[in-house]
C-alpha cells in the first residue's frame, strides 16, 4: 500500500479515535482492541494516541506484516483474553466481511469492560447509490479493490443486531457523500457501475458543462443532507453494553451534540437570507456584464484575461440553469418586504 493511501487510513481513523477517547470512563490506560485491523493503521493510530492497541486480522500475510512492525496483531484462532480486557473494540469496515457478525459481536461483548465503547463503521445499506443501482453499486460488492462484502446494514438492522448480541445502539452518523456525478453517469446509461468499474473503466462519463456544473453547486449541500437522514455511504456508529447504556447515554450525548452543532454550523454557511436573496439580481447583472466585457475581448486578443475561458465556462453553465426557483424566491420575498414596509 502506497504511503498515501497509509497516511489517509492513519488520518481517518485517527479522526474516529479523537471522537471517542473523551467518552470513555476512566483516567487513561485504555486498552484498544481492532477487529480486521488489516495492516494495523488502526493499531498505529491508537498508539499515537496513548492507546494500548491490539489487533485481530484473517489475513496471515497482514499479520505478518504487522508483526514485523512490531505491532499486535493476532488472528481469531489466538483470541484467548479474559474477559473485560478493553475499553474500546471497534470494526472499521470490517463488519460486513464477516460471514456471522452476530457470533463475534457477541464474543466481543465479554470483551469490553464496564463504560466501555463498541464503534464501527459499514458500508450503508439505505445510501441512495445502493438502492437505485442496486446490484451494480460498486460498494455493494466491497469495492473494486475491496471485494468480499457478505453483509449490509442499515441503522434499523444495526439496532438488532447490536440487541441480539449484548450490546445497546447509542447513535449513529453518515459518514462521507455520495458522488452524484457516478449516479447521473448511471441514470443516462454511460457507465454500469460495477461491471464496468471491474473492467478498468472511468466511473464518470463525459457530461454537458451545465450538467457538471449544477452537480458540483448542489453536491456539499446533498451531502450535508445525506449526513443528516443517515443515508450517506458510510455509518458510523457507537454502541456499549446493555448494562452500561444508561450511564454511557449521558457520555455519548456529547457526540450527538457535536454532530447537531456540525450539521447546522455547515446548513447556516449554505442557506442564503433574504437579504442575500434580495441581492442576486444585482450580482447577476454584474457577472453578466463581466460576461460579454470578457467574451468581446477574447474575440480580439489571446492575451490574458479578466475572466478566464474555464470561468467563463462554469459562468455560462451557472447562468443556464440560473434558478428560475431563485427569481422567483427574489420576486416573493420583494413583495413580502414591499407589504412589511406599506
Amino acid at each position: 500500500m502506497t504511503d498515501l493511501s497509509r497516511n489517509l487510513n492513519l488520518g481517518r481513523i485517527g479522526e474516529y479515535l479523537d471522537s471517542l477517547v473523551p467518552l470513555l470512563q476512566g483516567d487513561g490506560g485504555f486498552r484498544y482492541l481492532d477487529m480486521g485491523c488489516g495492516l494495523g493503521y488502526s493499531l498505529e493510530a491508537g498508539a499515537s494516541r496513548g492507546l494500548d492497541a491490539t489487533g485481530v486480522e484473517s489475513s496471515k500475510e497482514c499479520i505478518d506484516l504487522g508483526r514485523a512492525k512490531g505491532l499486535n496483531i493476532y488472528s481469531h484462532e489466538e483470541m484467548n483474553w479474559s474477559s473485560e480486557s478493553f475499553d474500546l473494540i471497534s470494526f472499521w469496515e470490517s463488519l460486513e466481511h464477516m460471514e456471522d457478525p452476530a457470533k463475534v459481536l457477541t464474543e466481543c461483548a465479554s470483551l469490553l469492560r464496564p463504560g466501555g465503547l463498541l464503534a464501527f463503521t459499514v458500508p450503508n445499506l439505505n445510501s441512495p447509490l445502493v438502492r437505485v443501482q442496486r446490484q451494480d453499486c460498486s460498494f455493494i460488492h466491497g469495492g473494486y479493490d475491496t471485494p468480499g462484502h457478505v453483509n449490509m446494514f442499515s441503522g434499523t438492522h444495526l439496532a438488532h443486531l447490536c440487541g441480539r448480541t449484548g450490546f445497546e445502539l447509542l447513535a449513529l452518523d453518515g459518514q462521507y457523500g455520495l458522488n452524484l456525478g457516478e449516479l447521473v453517469s448511471y441514470f443516462v446509461g454511460k457507465h454500469h457501475g460495477a461491471y464496468d468499474m471491474r473492467k478498468g473503466q472511468h466511473v464518470q462519463a463525459e457530461m454537458d458543462q451545465s450538467v457538471t456544473a449544477f452537480l458540483r453547486s448542489i453536491g456539499p449541500l446533498y451531502s450535508l443532507f445525506e449526513r443528516a437522514s443517515l443515508t450517506a455511504p458510510i455509518l458510523f456508529g457507537l454502541a456499549c453494553r446493555k448494562a452500561d447504556a444508561q450511564r454511557m447515554r449521558e457520555s455519548v450525548q456529547k457526540f450527538s451534540t457535536q454532530r447537531q452543532a456540525e450539521i447546522n454550523k455547515q446548513l447556516a454557511g449554505m442557506i442564503l437570507q433574504p437579504e442575500e436573496l434580495l441581492s442576486l439580481p444585482k450580482q447577476l447583472e454584474e457577472l453578466e456584464r463581466r460576461l460579454a466585457a470578457s467574451q468581446a475581448e477574447l474575440r480580439d486578443t489571446q492575451e490574458a484575461h479578466a475572466v478566464s475561458l474555464g470561468e467563463l465556462s462554469e459562468a455560462r453553465a451557472i447562468l443556464g440553469w440560473c434558478p428560475s426557483f431563485v427569481q422567483g424566491a427574489i420576486r416573493y420575498l420583494q413583495g413580502r418586504f414591499s407589504k412589511t414596509r406599506d
